[in-house]
């Protein structure tokens, strides 16, 4: 018995003249047009600590809606580490993260409540992210950095 077998060929497409620069003319209209001002408020006020072995979303979640029912403003978090799962920025607010500070997203599920979504046209109940902006108006995040922690963290 012979086997034969078919080289496939693979098909290669044309892209033809496309530009090597991508227009992004139209990034300025979106997004975040101004950043709240107004009032700054202290999340270490709130019980927030540089202490990674703390889970620090209630204390930043409590000064993001203080902020938000006062009229908005900005929630300033120090510089250090802070474990997070899910934060809701809020109309009026902008969470600013100092220069140093880095937030560290769990990788625990049950950190991130979920809600009823839509992900490529499809509904469904997902996860939140590490930050959620939704149905919020003039509501910003600036500064610092995000890391996922991996699952064996030495951080706690």
């Amino acid at each position: 018995m012979v086997l034969q077998l078919r080289k496939k060929t693979i098909p290669a497409y044309d892209w033809g003249s496309v530009s090597a620069e991508p227009d992004l003319s139209w990034a300025d209209q979106v997004g975040a047009q101004r950043t709240p001002e107004n009032t700054e408020w202290d999340a270490g006020k709130f019980g927030l600590r540089n202490d990674t072995s703390v889970f620090s979303t209630p204390a930043i979640q409590a000064a993001i809606d203080a902020c938000h029912q006062q009229g908005g403003g900005t929630v300033v978090v120090a510089p250090g580490y802070y474990k997070i799962g899910a934060l809701f920025i809020k109309s009026g607010v902008n969470l600013h993260l100092s220069k140093g500070t880095t937030l560290l997203a769990s990788d625990n599920i049950q950190d991130y409540p979920e809600f009823p979504s839509r992900i490529a046209g499809i509904e469904m109940t997902w996860p939140s992210a590490v930050i959620n902006i939704m149905d919020a108006e003039n509501a910003a995040l600036t500064g610092g950095r995000f890391y996922r922690l991996p699952r064996k963290s030495i951080l706690g």
